[in-house]
């Protein structure tokens, strides 16, 4: 402000100095506006409001009825509309029972919640719950036209809706926001990685959660099979994180992709990464990336930006992965800790917990996976040894990624763990359903939704489910459809 003061000082010394002839306003007078704006007049109509009922009917109940999602009752009508003019009688304008009317709308439960009722849905309902669930946003005129004629709910035509509203644009939200939350990609876009060991640039967070919805996507829109998740042939990788992989074919450092960013403010996107075509230069951990093990969001997701945690890997495994969430401790039992002041490694921390009883029935079910995961580091670059401790005179320590499961099933790697899940398909499907439930409907799993799990699961084909397939059977079910 005091340097646009300063700014018309100069200007007016520079006038006042100048013998060129000068313009001055002694007065001016500003009306307006002339009609009303575009906008307004396009809500309100060309005419001035007035307290006609009819002309209220012709503003309200419209918007009423994409406001509450569903036709209003009479009952919900003659009050809104008596309500309205009753105002607008007491106000200095007519306007005023309009604008009383919507902000009754916008305040009212039937605005503000998504469902309240009963517990079974009419097809209203049940089209603002699956709008909701696959666009985050309200149902679309084709939607609320069936639900109207009262068919939105036969089976077929609820399944031909599921696949006209995925391939809609408005399906990535879904994508964003279903991948997000399930593998890691919210937090990996906030995680603060300032340990200059690991190799790290925005333009690597950004890839790596790009790189993850655009792996799901692909698996949604091709309808693949759901052990696509567990591992894949594919993956995807921008530029600077196939630097970092140490992929050979790119000319520029990670330096100079940045100065290119602020410059042109575009982020390299990813491609899509055949992992059965990479050559003999490519490093053979790049190969292991199929399959949710082998996003970088996941391990982003379940670390500090500094260090790599395998009690957090391996309970995320388990609740994400297994469908196994680890039961929360006795309230009775105050924490315990264990003796670690031995250990040197993390696998000897891990050992240290399972020696106490208490802390060895979460462990021995934790650690195991979280080993296997050990080759990746806090931010799911690979490693083989850790970092020293003395980076000038420190021995480095070798990764091992062997571990031992409790039925006895011996794990190498992450690879040995994708096996081990493939190996017990109906544990993933199960998971996968609830996740996928527990999004679309908004609440914990009851006991009717496990049941309908169950059952679900049950029916998967011997090839298993395609993804869309599965979303298709859980819009389907009584579970999605109740309250």
């Amino acid at each position: 402000m005091f340097g646009n003061q300063r700014l018309l000082a100069r200007y007016l010394q520079e006038a006042q100095a100048s013998p060129e002839p000068t313009i001055r306003f002694e007065h001016m007078d500003v009306t307006g506006p002339a009609g009303p704006l575009p906008r307004q007049a396009e809500f309100l109509g060309n005419r001035p409001p007035s307290l006609d009922r009819a002309y209220l009917e012709s503003i309200l109940l419209p918007l009423a009825e994409r406001a509450f999602r569903r036709p209003l009752t009479e009952r919900e009508r003659q009050v809104l509309l008596d309500s309205s003019i009753a105002h607008g009688d007491s106000a200095p304008a007519p306007e005023y029972a309009v604008h009383y009317g919507v902000r009754r709308l916008l305040l009212s439960p039937h605005f503000l919640y998504l469902e309240l009722g009963d517990r079974e849905m009419d097809d209203f309902g049940l089209a603002s719950r699956l709008s909701y669930f696959l666009w985050s946003t309200m149902p679309d005129e084709e939607l609320f036209s069936l639900a109207r004629d009262g068919s939105l709910s036969e089976p077929g035509t609820l399944r031909d809706q599921v696949r006209r509203m995925v391939r809609h644009p408005r399906a990535q939200q879904f994508v964003r926001s279903f991948s997000g939350q399930w593998l890691g990609g919210r937090k990996a876009s906030s995680v603060m990685v300032c340990d200059v060991r690991h190799v790290w640039s925005e333009l690597i967070r950004y890839g790596i959660v790009r790189s993850t919805e655009m792996f799901f996507d692909e698996i949604l829109q091709k309808n693949l099979p759901i052990r696509t998740f567990i591992d894949s042939d594919f993956t995807y990788a921008n530029e600077p994180m196939r630097i970092a992989w140490g992929i050979p074919g790119s000319e520029v450092d990670l330096h100079r992709l940045e100065a290119d960013q602020r410059q042109s403010l575009l982020w390299p996107e990813p491609e899509r990464l055949s992992l059965a075509s990479l050559g003999p230069e490519v490093p053979s951990h790049v190969a292991s990336r199929g399959g949710v093990l082998g996003l970088t969001s996941v391990f982003a997701a379940t670390g500090d930006g500094v260090e790599s945690s395998p009690i957090l890997r391996g309970v995320w495994v388990l609740e994400n992965l297994f469908g196994r969430p680890l039961p929360p401790p006795p309230a009775d039992v105050p924490a315990l800790v264990a003796d670690i002041s031995e250990a040197r490694t993390v696998r000897e921390v891990l050992s240290a917990h399972q020696q106490v009883r208490k802390c060895a029935m979460c462990h021995s079910r934790i650690d195991p996976i979280g080993l296997a995961l050990e080759h990746y580091d806090a931010v799911g670059g690979w490693r083989d040894e850790y970092f020293r401790d003395d980076p000038e005179n420190g021995t480095a320590k070798p990764v091992t990624a062997t571990a031992t499961m409790t039925d006895g099933t011996s794990l190498e790697g992450a690879q040995g763990l994708k096996d081990y899940l493939a190996e017990r398909p109906g544990q993933f499907t199960r998971a996968l359903a609830g996740l996928l439930l527990q999004y679309g409907t908004g609440r914990e799993p009851t006991s009717h939704d496990k049941r309908v799990l169950r059952d679900i699961v049950a029916a998967e084909p011997e090839e298993g489910y395609g993804l869309l397939e599965l979303v298709t059977s859980l819009v389907g079910s009584s579970a999605f459809a109740s309250r």
